[in-house]
């Protein structure tokens, strides 16, 4: 057993918790936890998960984690970490200057005499054709046709019938099922659905990404390592909660019955809890 395992088995022990009630507090597997006090970290997904199983494992029982790493650093797994790839280099732009004014092209300096005449044309035009207007409407009557009007109210009440078509259709949309944040305990956060008896999830991964899934007993309905461009679809209308154990939140997009759940938090080691409070 390492020394940092025996200190955390040694907390938990004073505290009376036993290993499948920190899996329980923890959404940790508890193989993981048993790996961990024996210092095993070969078992886990990798050694970004190792320590941030190790951080949440200290919290749990009452130990300041960033003591804890500073301790221990030389007995703690550490992240690899590459350079991102695929970024395009930005390159300065270098703005020169000859210092000889520029010359005015001839259109611009041709500009306020070709306003000045259009000005003219426009007014001309407008003089002969009120003129022929006046000519045309003499002895005239000046009520429309009963043909034009009768289109014109039929249009009227077609533009009517399809406004309260339209109407009727964004009420009809905005029933159904809602998604609501209710409450964070450190970086557990917990949403509730309602609304709809279906509970329906997918998700959308844009980099690498491990996910477990726990209903509400605990057990493990998921668990992958998922990579950029991958989808995952879950039906969950049958369970009452269920647990995501996110490793990097910022590469994971949930949709909960069509509609994206929104993070509180920019952190990548996140818990999602979703209540199923059906109608």
């Amino acid at each position: 057993m390492s020394e940092l395992g025996n200190k955390l088995k040694k907390a938990r022990q004073e505290k009376g918790v036993s290993l499948d009630e920190l899996q329980q507090k923890t959404k940790i597997q508890k193989r993981y936890l048993e790996a961990i006090e024996a210092g095993n970290y070969s078992e886990m997904p990798g050694d970004f998960y190792a320590r941030a199983f190790i951080k949440s494992y200290a919290e749990a029982v009452g130990l300041h984690s960033a003591e804890l790493f500073e301790e221990h650093a030389e007995e703690l797994p550490q992240p690899k970490r590459s350079d991102p790839q695929g970024l395009p280099k930005r390159t300065a732009r270098k703005k020169t200057s000859t210092g000889a004014p520029r010359e005015k092209p001839p259109l611009i300096t041709l500009l306020p005499t070709i306003l000045a005449i259009s000005v003219i044309v426009a007014v001309g035009f407008a003089f002969w054709l009120f003129n022929q207007s006046d000519d045309g409407t003499q002895g005239s009557n000046s009520s429309p046709p009963s043909n034009i009007a009768a289109d014109e109210t039929d249009d009227a009440e077609a533009d009517e019938e399809t406004s309260d078509q339209s109407n009727e259709e964004n009420e009809s949309g905005n029933e159904g099922s809602q998604l609501t944040f209710e409450s964070r305990e450190d970086n557990r956060f917990t949403y509730s659905m309602s609304g709809n008896e279906e509970m329906e999830v997918e998700m959308v991964f844009s980099g690498g990404s491990w996910v477990q899934i726990l209903d509400s007993e605990g057990n493990e309905i998921h668990q992958q390592e998922h990579s950029d461009g991958e989808e995952a679809s879950f039906d969950f209308s049958e369970e009452t909660e269920v647990t995501f154990n996110l490793g990097n939140a910022r590469t994971a997009s949930i949709f909960i019955n069509g509609e994206e759940l929104q993070y509180e938090t920019d952190d990548h080691r996140i818990y999602i809890i979703l209540q199923n409070n059906t109608s």
